[in-house]
């Protein structure tokens, strides 16, 4: 859902006209111009909207761990008859009811014991790497800044973001056929190093990209690539290890870590792009090299 969000955008930025084109006539007054920013505004509002009336009518209900720490019975039996058949609820309430108490007699290790102590702490490093790792393919920069990225390099912005965000879409919406037929190790390591090798292609491609080469394809293709890969790899398999192999103090440092570096590649990007240029997709490549590398060595 979350690619699909990307590419619902990417299409309704196909009619914008480029800077360049904007720049040949300055003062249009046309719909495109003068109006469909409102679309842009408003679609989300309306999504917004149907979410809201959603969780006020038509699931206004709290949810069954919530509802059964608050002793709300009656409303948890009527939710959980809603979710679960029932011949079900009753077991499913103990379930919940088994799991609290677990949770509270054991509540786990702390966050120092998860990073240091020695019986689980590899798990908790490795765990972080992958996180790292997966941020450092530069996935958030190309998506953040795709459209200056490209109209470097003589490509319609626009055109290039639709085409990726299908690309995304499709890689995402298939990788989960693939990670069920193949380890988590092995299609990690595999994607990692096919990340760096689209990497590089890209960044080799972008030294000879100029307005109407036959290089721009190169470029293209090799970002496709490259988002399979991601989507294949890197992308899902980052989440499902950290949750397989650590413990929640260990997921959430994760997570943290992940987060905070997206935020930088949301700042950081495009001076990044100013100074190093195509260098900058080089860099990224020889960073996943290192991690793949990591990978089969550290890596359960």
């Amino acid at each position: 859902m979350c690619c699909l969000g990307i590419f619902i955008p990417s299409l309704m930025g196909l009619p914008l006209p480029t800077p360049e084109k904007l720049a040949e006539n300055p003062f249009r007054t046309d719909f495109i111009i003068g109006q469909y920013w409102r679309i842009f505004f408003g679609l989300p509002i309306v999504f917004a909207i149907v979410q809201m009336v959603l969780l006020l009518f038509v699931f206004p209900y709290d949810t069954p761990v919530a509802l059964k720490t608050n002793k709300n019975f009656d409303l948890l039996t009527q939710v959980m008859s809603k979710i679960y058949k029932k011949n079900q609820v009753a077991a499913r309430i103990e379930e919940i009811a088994e799991e609290q108490k677990e949770t509270k007699e054991n509540q786990g290790p702390s966050y120092s014991e998860t990073f240091c102590n020695p019986k689980i702490r590899r798990a908790a490093w490795i765990g972080c790497s992958v996180s790292v790792f997966q941020q450092l393919t530069g996935i958030n920069a190309i998506i953040f800044y795709s459209s200056s990225i490209f109209s470097d390099v003589g490509l319609n912005p626009n055109v290039v973001n639709a085409l990726l965000g299908g690309v995304n879409l499709v890689a995402a919406t298939s990788s989960s056929g693939i990670l069920a037929y193949a380890g988590r190790k092995t299609m990690l390591v595999a994607t990692t190093f096919g990340c760096a090798v689209f990497l590089f292609l890209m960044g080799l491609a972008s030294f000879e990209a100029t307005n109407n080469s036959a290089w721009n394809i190169v470029v293209i293709v090799g970002c496709c690539f490259f988002l399979v890969m991601f989507q294949w790899g890197p992308g899902p398999i980052t989440w499902i290890y950290m949750s397989e192999v650590m413990n929640n103090k260990g997921v959430a440092v994760g997570t943290s870590i992940n987060l905070t570096l997206t935020l930088c590649f949301a700042l950081f990007t495009k001076p990044l792009f100013n100074s190093l240029n195509a260098w900058t997709f080089i860099m990224f490549g020889a960073i996943q090299a290192v991690a793949g590398i990591f990978l089969i060595f550290f890596m359960k």
